[in-house]
C-alpha cells in the first residue's frame, strides 16, 4: 500500500510538472534567445533554418558591415565598424538584432532606435539569403520581440519609394502608408515613404 501511496505520488506530481511546462511553453517561445519562429530556406543542397533571435556584439559588427556592401543591399544604408560598434556600445536607444539559424549560422541583422516611449524607428533590415521566405519570418519574430519587450504603441520606418520589394515585405506584415513622404534624397531611388505599424493592430491581425 505505501509503494502505491509513493507511487500515486510521483504520478501527480509529475501531472503538475507536466501542466506547469505546457502553460510555460507560450510565454518561452516568445523569449528573446528561443525558438520564436522556424522556416526552411533551400538553396542547392543546403537548407538553413531560422530558430533564434538575439542581440547583437561587438563580434558581429564586421559581418554586419560586409553585408551592407553587399551590391544586392545597394538600398541599404552603411556604416563604419566603428560607427556600429559605438551603437552598440555607447547608445542603449539602439536596438541591433540577429537572426541565427539553428546551426548557429548568421541569417541576417535588423537595427531600430527607441525614439521615445510610444515610438520606434524601423531603421534596417538585411537578410542574407533573399527570396525564400526568410524576410517575412525575421520581420514578424522582430515585431514579436519589440512589442512584448518595450511599451512602445507605433512602430515606423521609411523606405525608398524604388524598393518595391521592401514595401510589399513590410505591408504583408502589416505596415502601412502614413499618408507622410520626404522629399527626395536620392537621384536613383527616389523619395522616401513613411511607414507605420500600430501594436494594437499587429495583435489583432495575429489573432
Amino acid at each position: 500500500m505505501k509503494n502505491l501511496s509513493y507511487i500515486d505520488s510521483v504520478n501527480g506530481l509529475l501531472l503538475c510538472m507536466c501542466v506547469m511546462i505546457n502553460k510555460a511553453s507560450c510565454k518561452i517561445k516568445r523569449m528573446i534567445c528561443y525558438k520564436l519562429h522556424a522556416v526552411r530556406l533551400k538553396k542547392g543542397k543546403r537548407v538553413s533554418e531560422f530558430s533564434n533571435l538575439r542581440d547583437a556584439s561587438v563580434s558581429d559588427v564586421q559581418l554586419l558591415v560586409n553585408l551592407e556592401h553587399m551590391q544586392e543591399n545597394n538600398f541599404v544604408n552603411r556604416n563604419s565598424v566603428k560607427e556600429h560598434t559605438d551603437a552598440i556600445l555607447n547608445n542603449p536607444d539602439m536596438i541591433y538584432l540577429i537572426a541565427e539559424s539553428s546551426t548557429n549560422d548568421v541569417l541576417g541583422y535588423a537595427i531600430l532606435f527607441h525614439e521615445d516611449m510610444r515610438r520606434i524607428e524601423f531603421r534596417r533590415v538585411v537578410i542574407i539569403e533573399k527570396g525564400k521566405g526568410l524576410g517575412t519570418v525575421f520581420i514578424r519574430a522582430i515585431l514579436d520581440h519589440i512589442f512584448e519587450r518595450y511599451d512602445a504603441q507605433k512602430i515606423w520606418l521609411d523606405v525608398y519609394e524604388e524598393n518595391k520589394r521592401a514595401q510589399h515585405l513590410y505591408r504583408k506584415v502589416g505596415f502601412e502608408i502614413s499618408g507622410e513622404t520626404r522629399e527626395q534624397i536620392s537621384p536613383e531611388f527616389g523619395k522616401l515613404i513613411v511607414m507605420e505599424l500600430h501594436r494594437d493592430y499587429y495583435q489583432e491581425r495575429q489573432g
